[in-house]
């Protein structure tokens, strides 16, 4: 758990007196006891899920009997920070750039979930009530299981997006969301502590979810996935997909800031096909496998044919990377096992593309280890972006 006080640090107490309610921490405790025993408004971070986190405000106020009382609010991080000054009863916001900082040092910091708190105003100047309010998830990397996602919403992204042909049941948007989520997901854990807000790929903000889809309107506006609490009982997601809107739209005015697109390469160069490195084929894996047999020509299959689809893949293999090499445009990278790989056309029969040779950079070489049918490697490469080359293009 994390203190946080905007201006002073939170003193430990050494009252041992217990506050009602559910057992919370002792760093939440203190924290508590400490902003009882200050005179002018604090803050203090109580914690919070990686999706969620909580911070108390602490006041004085007038109680109904006359005397003078202290009150604990929960308020949600990701609304804007607020600070009373003493004797006022107007709110006045933090400076931007201190919101700023707070958001970006505490949103995702602490991953032990924790009650959601609620105030009530006391009645009796001595007492404080305090009201549990569930345990925020855990932020799943699955967009599935992070939210429910009614199906009409894919056809309204169809709508918005530029026109692109996206398979049956719009099976390959579907798993271009899943895939594009994990990595927003993994950026956003990964870089909260060290960049801006603006620059992660997911915001929260009152309560709400905006996701960066990486897709674009016809316009080229970006276009966002926005994420409501579910208020359904006993749901097994804590979210819900609202829907998908572009930048201009009004749903998105009273986010303070946008995601950013998912990035899946760290260093751009990875995305083009170097020349200079040499392709190191593990043909025997390749070919012995049951699983990309399945992918090669009938008419190269057969035992008859074993030396001859050899030839036929060594050959495929060199002509490929020789034409790589004249037009760097002809591999197509797409995203696997957390790293760049890039795809290369196989003429196996013919001069039409019958398979994707996916190569890896290693250390001075680029390593073949498997094929995919063209389906397939569309179905990888859209991931990044729509392909243009027209050995793999829909």
């Amino acid at each position: 758990m994390l203190d946080f006080d905007f201006g002073r640090k939170a003193r430990p107490t050494e009252s041992k007196e217990s506050l009602p309610g559910r057992s919370w921490s002792q760093s939440t405790t203190n924290a508590i006891k400490t902003m009882l025993a200050e005179k002018a408004p604090s803050v203090a971070l109580i914690g919070g899920a990686s999706n969620t986190k909580r911070y108390l405000l602490c006041r004085r106020a007038r109680s109904k009997g006359g005397g003078r009382t202290r009150l604990i609010t929960g308020i949600a991080l990701t609304k804007p920070v607020l600070r009373l000054d003493p004797g006022s009863r107007f709110q006045k916001p933090l400076p931007r750039q201190a919101r700023q900082r707070a958001k970006a040092q505490l949103r995702c910091a602490c991953r032990r979930p924790v009650a959601r708190i609620e105030s009530k105003h006391p009645h009796n100047s001595n007492e404080i009530d305090w009201t549990p309010h569930g345990d925020p998830q855990h932020l799943c990397s699955n967009v599935y299981d992070f939210a429910f996602c009614p199906e009409p919403c894919y056809d309204r992204l169809v709508d918005l997006t530029d026109p692109e042909d996206w398979g049956p049941s719009n099976r390959i948007l579907k798993n271009y969301l899943l895939f594009s989520f994990s990595r927003a997901v993994f950026l956003t854990e990964r870089d909260v502590d060290q960049t801006a807000p603006s620059n992660l790929p997911l915001v929260f903000d009152d309560d709400r979810c905006l996701f960066n889809t990486g897709l674009y309107t016809r316009r080229y506006e970006t276009i966002y996935g926005l994420f409501e609490p579910n208020t359904k009982p006993d749901a097994r997601q804590r979210w819900f997909l609202k829907g998908f809107f572009k930048e201009s739209d009004p749903m998105l005015v009273s986010f303070e800031y946008l995601p950013c697109h998912v990035r899946f390469a760290e260093d751009p160069s990875e995305l083009v096909f170097d020349y200079r490195l040499p392709i190191r084929s593990n043909i025997d894996h390749i070919l012995g496998d049951e699983e990309n047999l399945t992918r090669i020509p009938a008419s190269l299959m057969g035992e008859g044919n074993s030396l001859l689809l050899r030839r036929a893949f060594e050959g495929a293999v060199v002509e490929a990377a020789r034409r790589a090499a004249a037009n760097y445009t002809l591999a197509v990278p797409q995203f696997y096992g957390g790293r760049i790989q890039l795809l290369l056309p196989l003429c196996l029969t013919g001069d039409k593309p019958e398979l994707a040779l996916t190569i890896q950079r290693e250390d001075g070489f680029y390593a073949a280890r498997t094929c995919l049918t063209l389906d397939m490697a569309y179905n990888n490469a859209r991931l990044i972006c729509r392909p243009e080359t027209s050995w793999i293009k829909r």
